[in-house]
């Protein structure tokens, strides 16, 4: 946890057996999103540092697994924050009306990746 803490934005050159530490990879995606991108495949579906990693850094959410990216949580989190955020989201949340307004409200112009179902109501 130390080495998170202090080499958090440096994960990718910590030991391997370290992606596979939910503590770890926990303390290292709240100092920096994008770590979730090393994490182990069954941290990358692990419904709270999925989280924590896109209240750090919406963008984190294209690294988490399809189950998280169809979680309506982590992607509304992701999109509040970050409407861009909606690009990462699976199909069915960019097809949700409520995540996609979310997605609008805070950046109009995330529409472009809503499904094209939303985007034609828009019309």
């Amino acid at each position: 946890l130390k080495y998170a803490e202090r080499f958090g934005t440096s994960m990718e050159f910590a030991a391997q057996e370290l992606w596979d530490d939910r503590d770890f990879v926990l303390a290292a995606v709240k100092l920096n999103g994008w770590e979730l991108r090393c994490a182990s495949k069954e941290l990358r579906n692990d419904p709270e540092i999925v989280l924590e990693a896109v209240r750090q850094n919406p963008e984190a959410l294209q690294y988490a697994s399809m189950t998280r990216r169809m979680d309506r949580d982590a992607v509304l989190e992701a999109v509040r924050r970050d409407g861009y955020a909606l690009r990462y989201a699976a199909k069915s949340m960019r097809n949700s009306r409520s995540v996609v307004l979310a997605a609008i409200r805070n950046r109009g112009d995330s529409l472009m990746y809503a499904s094209d179902e939303i985007r034609g109501d828009c019309r």
